[in-house]
């Protein structure tokens, strides 16, 4: 392969057409278009399905239309070699809006399984989901036609055979809170595309939750059994929101709960929104797995999570111009600031998603440890702003009237 941002050497390698076998049947999707970005090094693939006549209605027999592969292209180099350019591929593999699979390949052929949804998985054990053999073939001879050398038993993890693959979970689950919970502040959209990796990561660990997606189930669930909350991602866009309830839950989290909260990417931007940053909108979506450029290593958040050789999720189109007021930045992304703190109050937002990638996944284990030390000082503070006339926490009818 000659040119590894080259659009057209891509579709020319790419198999046609793949065909899945999950819990309703077989299905055959068929290779509909690809992107190359050579400055994020991503490539997104397409792979839709038809629906046997009746092709004005993909979802007719239930199965969802599309099947994508997005593929980030990452250099390494351990010191042993003088090869500077050694190729590792971080592959998110996505079916319909559900994550189904994260795995890395490295050179010559090494295969590391970092999330796996499937029979006994503690992320979906109940579903079924795989590839067919012939497709199974065809991925591997994709994949080595990029220079690895694999074979179909590297690929066990998504064949359509359910005895093949072991999951062995690499991180001890945490006990319960002995009838307390995390509140999930649910900013998604119906297809619950943000929600579904925070809640399987609570599931993983053992961690009894709430899901609250509005105003009134903020208030419903709000009480001492309480001992934190996470604000999830969102595809609404706080720049250009489609209605004035959309971003309710997350207004009236920030203005009652009185425990630690985390905001992660629109539950961050709406956090210094409401404390009074500015939003900026990008040309285009930034969806890259990415290291940071800086973080507060000292950081409760980032204990023992080493985010200068670490890549973290990101999947923003808006970010914050500034610090919030009240706040520290513990994290930057260039000249973007990535992370936010207010350690008084215990509230912390993050522009990317930790709980995509496992190897991120030790910050929400930071942030759960935060939330067993104890409430948040959220109460006094809203009562000395109160005094000073400092109103870092808006009402939600207050930033409405700002959004006009």
């Amino acid at each position: 392969m000659t040119n590894i941002f080259d659009k057209e050497v891509w579709i020319k390698l790419l198999p046609k057409k793949l065909t899945i076998v999950d819990n309703n049947g077989t299905y055959e999707l068929v290779y509909s278009d690809c992107s190359v970005n050579g400055v994020s090094h991503k490539v997104e693939i397409m792979y839709f399905h038809s629906t046997p006549n009746n092709p004005n209605d993909v979802n007719k027999d239930g199965e969802p239309d599309m099947l994508q592969f997005d593929i980030h292209m990452v250099k390494t180099n351990d010191g042993t070699e003088a090869n500077p350019d050694n190729l590792k591929l971080n592959i998110d593999v996505t079916y319909g809006d559900a994550m189904l699979s994260q795995f890395s390949i490295s050179k010559p052929g090494q295969i590391e399984v970092g999330q796996y949804n499937g029979l006994g998985s503690k992320y979906d054990k109940e579903t079924f989901f795989g590839f067919e053999d012939d497709s199974i073939k065809d991925l591997v001879e994709f994949f080595n036609r990029l220079g690895f050398e694999l074979t179909v038993k590297d690929f066990t993890f998504i064949d359509k055979y359910p005895d093949t693959y072991t999951y062995t979970e690499s991180i001890k689950l945490m006990p319960s809170f002995n009838g307390n919970f995390v509140l999930v502040v649910n900013n998604t959209k119906p297809e619950n595309r943000y929600l579904t990796n925070v809640t399987n990561y609570l599931k993983e660990r053992g961690i009894d939750h709430v899901i609250a997606s509005n105003e009134e189930e903020i208030k419903k669930n709000n009480n001492d059994k309480v001992i934190g909350a996470i604000s999830t991602g969102s595809e609404y866009r706080l720049s250009n929101p489609d209605s004035d309830d959309e971003f309710s839950a997350s207004a009236e989290a920030l203005k009652s709960l009185q425990c630690p909260i985390l905001g992660m990417c629109y539950g961050m931007q709406h956090m210094g929104i409401e404390n009074g940053a500015n939003l900026v909108t990008l040309d285009k979506v930034y969806t890259n797995h990415s290291t940071l450029d800086d973080y507060d290593k000292e950081h409760t958040l980032f204990k023992g999570v080493d985010l200068s050789n670490t890549q973290a999720s990101f999947d923003f189109n808006d970010y914050l111009e500034d610090c919030p007021q009240g706040f520290k930045t513990i994290a930057k992304l260039g000249d973007k600031v990535a992370g936010i703190s207010n350690d008084e109050k215990k509230h912390y937002g993050l522009l990317f998603h930790p709980e995509d990638i496992e190897d991120t996944q030790g910050i929400l284990d930071n942030f759960i440890d935060i939330c067993k030390s104890g409430r948040s000082n959220n109460d006094e503070q809203v009562i000395d702003q109160s005094k000073n006339d400092m109103k870092y926490i808006q009402t939600y009818e207050s930033f409405r009237k700002k959004r006009k």
